[in-house]
């Protein structure tokens, strides 16, 4: 169909489906690129890619507001200019200047439509409205190429092959003036490959390794230079382990002195996979460490060690309190994106019934049957998203003293919560009970049952225990999401089980994530440790939920790796079963 009419509803909600999903097309077309060996052309820094996404979903709501029909290519649009269009020039452009040839940037933009076609499998209420959406998006790429075609063949020869000595020597300028930078910096830098080998060492580096000091001395000849048996150590510890950064300290001697070194490594910043290797810093703090023996005497550390054992309990108190601040900051991040998710569906449809509403009054076919449909349909998502309200302000409600709450119904009101979120994402949440009187699923859809025998009744805060599931969900969200990143066909599943047996209730949380590495199994209660990458974890979340299950609640927590990924399971001690007197339940923690 040449030139297919668009509505105004369908343009605005298409505008806002691409704005929102910026980030899901970056992780669409990177893995594309990876996938099909594109990667080495590319860009290593996640912003380029959000740039050219953002540039693209630009120039198509440019095109959508001055046209309402999808763009076709004609003999008579040969030489048209619209925003498209111009997108594509302005790619040509910047891509025959970097010295990409038409045929890459051709196949490189083929898994941006890919992307593209992908993600809109999620747009609109309905089969025709993908399917336009992506009929549009077809149309809009084959502009955008035949424009960068047409924009290509322009130049000739001798003017392309000028432009290209132009831009290469500001690549040629660009180069080294980041050399400089990294040659003139004071602290030793080196830059290591995947095995630990040199890749490059700045002046203070090679000044401190083999006594030269000719700046650009290893950049610009053959030397090579080799690293003591020491470092080599801490070099490959760091390769070998599975963090993303690290700091150690290392006693050295070199040309004759005595040094006290803070190694800092850090792993290569390359969402595309061109470049890996470490970078290592080496920070002298020879002149600190010999003030601080100098200071710290026997006869001064023994003066002072009564005084700190007395203010080491106020001290570990108010550290627990802004830990516990400090994380639940973290949480609420966690539930309000949970909360985005709860209510993008409902505002959605309710935009679209008023925007019905609206057709409907012009065409005056309004009637009182569908206006008392459209209020109850109204009021029906209102209320939704008022509940949703509801949860979030019970969620973080504080809790004045500790008290009696039921298991069951406290985790089903935390997976109502988070459960739109992880359907989004393909995974399946199932929450499950075990006792002496009910074998099966215990809660309904709207997960707000408790147990009707009182068998999974416990004593505490509850808001914290709240903070020890969702610090475990959404650890099994992210364990989930990376095995599903590698394995399409995979479909992720949370199962939640309560038991009560022996006077216990017993939670088990398994998943069918990633598992937790055995190198680190033992570590993952401890404070700051995380196996996320930077940026996405702060190594509190299980420290802290075994604080509160351990010392609060007088019960267990335990990780393992069972068949189909990580299993955690609490143990906390029964209401029934707990015998505390009223005087004794009144206290508040801490007290």
């Amino acid at each position: 169909m040449i030139h297919k009419q668009l509505s105004p509803k369908f343009i605005n909600e298409l505008n806002i489906f691409l704005r929102l999903h910026t980030d899901d097309l970056m992780d669409r077309i990177l893995k594309y690129a990876i996938d099909l060996d594109y990667s080495k052309y590319t860009s290593t820094l996640r912003e380029a890619w959000r740039a050219s996404i953002e540039g693209l979903n630009t120039s198509i709501a440019q095109y959508l507001q001055q046209s309402d029909v999808t763009p076709e290519i004609t003999c008579r649009d040969a030489a048209k200019v619209d925003p498209v269009a111009a997108f594509g020039v302005l790619e040509a452009r910047k891509h025959r200047q970097r010295g990409i040839t038409l045929q890459m940037f051709l196949g490189l933009f083929k898994y941006y439509l890919w992307a593209y076609l992908d993600e809109l499998e999620y747009f609109g209420g309905c089969e025709d409205d993908r399917k336009t959406a992506k009929e549009l998006i077809i149309k809009v790429f084959s502009r955008i190429e035949h424009a960068f075609v047409v924009e290509w063949d322009t130049l000739s020869p001798e003017s392309k092959n000028s432009e290209l000595a132009v831009e290469n020597r500001l690549l040629t300028n660009e180069k080294n003036k980041y050399l400089t930078m990294f040659e003139s910096v004071f602290i030793p830098l080196l830059y290591l490959d995947t095995n630990g080998n040199i890749e490059n060492l700045n002046h203070s580096a090679l000044n401190l390794f083999a006594s030269c000091d000719r700046s650009g001395a290893f950049y610009y000849s053959d030397m090579t230079v080799g690293l003591p048996a020491e470092l080599n150590r801490e070099v490959q510890r760091f390769i070998g382990s599975i963090n993303d950064n690290s700091n150690s300290i290392l006693e050295l001697n070199l040309n004759g002195r005595a040094y006290v070194f803070e190694l800092r490594f850090k792993r290569m910043l390359d969402i595309s996979s061109k470049f890996s290797g470490v970078i290592l810093s080496m920070h002298d703090v020879t002149e600190v460490g010999n003030l601080l023996s100098e200071s710290n005497s026997l006869k001064k550390l023994n003066a002072a060690l009564g005084e700190m054992l007395d203010k080491q309990q106020d001290i570990r108190r108010k550290h627990e309190a802004e830990l516990f601040q400090m994380k639940k900051l973290t949480d609420m991040g966690l539930m309000i994106n949970a909360i985005a998710h709860q209510w993008r569906q409902p505002i959605n449809a309710l935009g679209l019934y008023v925007q019905d509403m609206a057709e409907e009054a012009a065409c005056g076919t309004v009637s009182g049957e569908y206006i008392d449909e459209f209020r109850e349909n109204a009021m029906s998502l209102i209320s939704n998203l008022s509940e949703t309200i509801d949860d979030f302000r019970t969620f973080y409600k504080p809790d004045k003293e500790r008290s009696d709450f039921d298991v069951i119904k406290t985790i089903g009101e935390l997976l109502r919560l988070v459960g739109v979120q992880f359907s989004s994402k393909q995974i399946d949440i199932s929450l499950e009970c075990t006792c002496g009187h009910k074998n099966g699923g215990c809660i309904s859809s709207h997960m707000n049952v408790a147990c009707p025998h009182g068998q999974t009744t416990v004593f505490g805060f509850s808001g914290e225990f709240k903070q020890v599931f969702l610090n475990i969900i959404y650890n099994a969200l992210y364990s989930i999401s990376e095995r599903m990143e590698r394995e399409h066909s995979l479909r992720g599943r949370l199962e939640v089980y309560v038991s009560s047996v022996n006077g216990s209730v017993s939670v088990t949380v398994q998943d069918n994530g990633t598992g937790i590495p055995s190198g680190v199994l033992s570590k993952i209660f401890d404070p700051y440790f995380t196996t996320k990458c930077e940026g996405k974890g702060t190594g509190l979340g299980l420290y802290m939920s075994k604080m509160i299950i351990e010392e609060h609640m007088k019960g267990s927590i335990l990780a393992e790796n069972n068949s189909t990924g990580a299993l955690f399971t609490v143990r906390i001690p029964s209401s029934t079963v707990i015998g505390l007197s009223q005087k004794a339940r009144s206290g508040t923690f801490g007290a």
